[in-house]
C-alpha cells in the first residue's frame, strides 16, 4: 500500500508491505528503475536499507523520482516475494534553477553580528543555509517568490562573501555582489589621482570607518596618524604618501583592529572604487564600442591626463603628443581610433601612462571592437521549445554563433527584417527556439570575426 498514492514528483511516499519473508532486505523500483529508501520505521539509517520484520511486514519511505505526469508502477521485492502498486504523478515540478545573489543590503555591519540583512537574488526557495564566509547566519525568512532572504549575520572580521546553500546547489561566493564587510568599506576616493610626491588630502567615502587605525596605499607604508573620520563613519580623510615614480594605480585599504567593536579587519581591495592613482585615471570611454577597422571619434574622460606620455588601446600604443589626439587634464579626444589588431580580444582596456605610472585597469576603461550584448528578452525558457528570444546590442554584424552556457547556436544573417538571425542593423539577433541545455542560469555571449562579447552577470539566461 502507498500513502499517498498520488502527488508531485519529489514527494515522499510511505510504502507498507506484508506477506514477505522474515528479516529480508526489501528493494524498490519505480517504472523498473531502482530507487533507494530514505527513512521509515523499517529503515536502518546505518545500512541505509529497508528490511522486513519477523512477521514479514515493513514500512519504509522513498522520494518519487522525476517523472512525467500520469500513472507509474512502484514495485518491491525481497528476492523471493514481489508486489506492486500504482502511483500517479499529478504535476511535474519545475527543474532546479541556479541560486544567484545579486546584492546584499546593507553590505556591512558590526563585528558582533546580529543585525538584519537582506540577501537579494533568485531561486532561494528551499535554501538551507546562508554563510558569511564560513560561518552560518540565522535565517529569519524567505519571501514567497524566492528572491529575498532575511538573515542575521554571525560575528565576524573583515570582508567576506555571502553564499546561499540550497538543496539543488549553492550561489557563487566570488562575485562583487556577494561581498559583506564587518570592517570598513571603501566605495569611492576623491580625488582619485594625485602627485607622486604625496602630501595631498584624499577622502575615502564608504562605511564603517569608525575604529579605523591605519590606511595603506598599495604596498607603501601604512599611515596611522592624521586620520580624520566623520561622526557617522562614512568618510575618512588622509594625506596620500609619496610614491616611487611609475607607481600608477594602487588599491587603498582601511584597517581596524580585529578586536574592534565598531569595525573589525580590513576593507576589500578588489573593487574599482578603492583605486587611487599616482598617474592617470580613466573614468569613461564614449562611445565604448566601435568598428574593428577604426576611424571613429572617441573621447576618454578621467584625471591626470595633462602629462600623459602614451595611451594604449588594447595592443596598440600611441606615444603622446600625437597628431589627431587632443589632450587636456581631464579628457583625451582621439579623432580616428586605430584598427583592432589580430591579437586583440573583442573588448580591450584603454590605459593612459605618464610620469606617475599607468592608469589602473577598471570596468570604465573598456572599449569593444567586437560584439556587446545590452539586453536579452526574455531571459528564461524551457530547453528545446519554441519561443522568440531577442538579443540587442552592438557589433553583431558577421556574428557566427551565440553561446548559451555550453550550447553554441550557429548564426546567419536574417533573410528579412524581423526574421530569425542577425538583423541588418547589426544590433539585434532573433532566435525562435530555446536551445537545448541543462537547467540553470548560464552566461550568454556572441562571437563574430572580431571577437566574443564580454561575459556579464547581467547578460544571462535561465533554463527551466
Amino acid at each position: 500500500m502507498l500513502s499517498p498514492n498520488s502527488g508531485l514528483a519529489g514527494s515522499q511516499v510511505s510504502i507498507y508491505g506484508s506477506g514477505f519473508g522474515s528479516n529480508r532486505t526489501i528493494t524498490l523500483t519505480f517504472d523498473g528503475a531502482a530507487v533507494s529508501f530514505i527513512n521509515g520505521p523499517s529503515f536502518n539509517s546505518g545500512t541505509k536499507l529497508c528490511s522486513s520484520a519477523a512477521d514479514g511486514t515493513f514500512t519504509c519511505t522513498f522520494a518519487v523520482p522525476p517523472a512525467s505526469t500520469g500513472a507509474h508502477t512502484v514495485a518491491v521485492s525481497d528476492g523471493l516475494v514481489s508486489g506492486s502498486a500504482g502511483y500517479t504523478v499529478t504535476v511535474v515540478p519545475p527543474a532546479p534553477r541556479s541560486i544567484t545573489v545579486s546584492s546584499v543590503s546593507p553590505a556591512y555591519g558590526r563585528p558582533t553580528g546580529g543585525n538584519t540583512v537582506r540577501i537579494i537574488g533568485k531561486n532561494f526557495t528551499n535554501s538551507t543555509a546562508v554563510l558569511f564566509g564560513t560561518a552560518a547566519g540565522t535565517v529569519m525568512s524567505t519571501n514567497s517568490t524566492g528572491t529575498v532572504i532575511t538573515v542575521k549575520p554571525p560575528a565576524g572580521v573583515g570582508a567576506v562573501h555571502v553564499q546561499v546553500l540550497g538543496i539543488n546547489g549553492t550561489s557563487d561566493n566570488t562575485t562583487p555582489e556577494s561581498l559583506y564587510s564587518y570592517g570598513p568599506v571603501v566605495r569611492d576616493i576623491t580625488p582619485p589621482v594625485g602627485p607622486a610626491g604625496g602630501g595631498n588630502m584624499v577622502t575615502l567615502i564608504g562605511h564603517n570607518f569608525l575604529g579605523v587605525t591605519s590606511v595603506t596605499f598599495g604596498n607603501l607604508p601604512s599611515i596611522t596618524s592624521g586620520l580624520v573620520i566623520s561622526k557617522n563613519g562614512t568618510t575618512l580623510k588622509v594625506r596620500a604618501p609619496a610614491a616611487p615614480a611609475g607607481t600608477g594605480g594602487v588599491h587603498v585599504v582601511a584597517t581596524a583592529p580585529n578586536s574592534g567593536s565598531l569595525s573589525a579587519g580590513s576593507s576589500d581591495a578588489s573593487g574599482d572604487g578603492s583605486y587611487y592613482s599616482y598617474g592617470a585615471a580613466v573614468t569613461q570611454v564614449s562611445p565604448n564600442v566601435g568598428p574593428s577597422d577604426g576611424g571613429n571619434r572617441v573621447t576618454i574622460s578621467g584625471r591626470g591626463f595633462k602629462s600623459a606620455t602614451s595611451i594604449a588601446i588594447g595592443g596598440t600604443t600611441i606615444s603622446l603628443p600625437a597628431a589627431g589626439i587632443i589632450v587636456t587634464d581631464r579628457t583625451i579626444v582621439i579623432r580616428s581610433m586605430p584598427a583592432q589588431l589580430d591579437t586583440d580580444p573583442g573588448q580591450v582596456d584603454i590605459v593612459v601612462t605618464g610620469p606617475g605610472g599607468s592608469s589602473p585597469v577598471v570596468a570604465d576603461d573598456k572599449y569593444a571592437y567586437g560584439p556587446v550584448i545590452r539586453a536579452i528578452s526574455p531571459r528564461f525558457g524551457f530547453p528545446s521549445t519554441s519561443k522568440r528570444i531577442t538579443i540587442t546590442g552592438r557589433n553583431f554584424t558577421g556574428a557566427t554563433s551565440i553561446k548559451f552556457g555550453t550550447t553554441a547556436v550557429p548564426l546567419a544573417p536574417a533573410s528579412a527584417p524581423g526574421q530569425p538571425g542577425v538583423q541588418a542593423n547589426g544590433r539585434t539577433i532573433i532566435l525562435t527556439t530555446v536551445p537545448a541545455h541543462a537547467p540553470g542560469t548560464v552566461n550568454v555571449t556572441v562571437t563574430n570575426p572580431d571577437g566574443t562579447s564580454p561575459v556579464s552577470s547581467k547578460m544571462t539566461f535561465d533554463f527551466y
